[in-house]
């Protein structure tokens, strides 16, 4: 019970407060509204004192950044990303698909792509559909049922 009766006077509270609703009457008879709002201060907090101290970042054990010892943990492993082999493709067939994926490889360049192909399969199936595919262009298929008073 107390609570809806908060509920319903932190609503009228704020209905009050919002500009351009309700501001200046109550809309139905012209009266204005009178609430009062009780006012609660936040404590301030720009006062606080900051710690003192400046961040540091650690890696591992005495701020180590770069240990000699274990090179692949501290790099990277670089065994797993290349190699140094040739490519066993055909250098012909390489070249070819270098030289015909180029353009999509551009995100604008396969966006233009995607539209002119998605518009050009737009335009062959509307070409390609039939006139009568939907009821309202075929027309009726039956005759009108009549009323009750011989009239549609």
């Amino acid at each position: 019970m107390a609570m809806a009766a908060l509920t319903a006077a932190t609503t009228t509270a704020t209905a009050a407060h919002v500009h351009g609703l309700c501001s200046s009457s109550s809309g139905f008879n012209g009266r204005k509204l009178s609430v009062a709002l009780p006012r609660v201060c936040a404590p301030a907090t720009s006062k606080r004192k900051r710690a003192g101290g400046v961040a540091v970042a650690k890696y591992g054990e005495k701020s180590i950044y770069f240990d000699l010892e274990d090179i692949s943990n501290t790099t990277g492993a670089w065994d797993l990303y290349g190699s140094d082999t040739p490519s066993p493709y055909n250098p012909l067939q390489s070249k070819f698909f270098e030289t015909f994926a180029k353009p999509f490889t551009k995100r604008g360049l396969l966006l233009k792509f995607l539209l002119l192909a998605g518009g050009g399969g737009l335009v062959y199936a509307g070409s390609n559909a039939t006139g009568d595919i939907l009821p309202i262009v075929r027309g009726p298929q039956q005759p009108p049922v009549l009323g009750p008073r011989e009239k549609l």
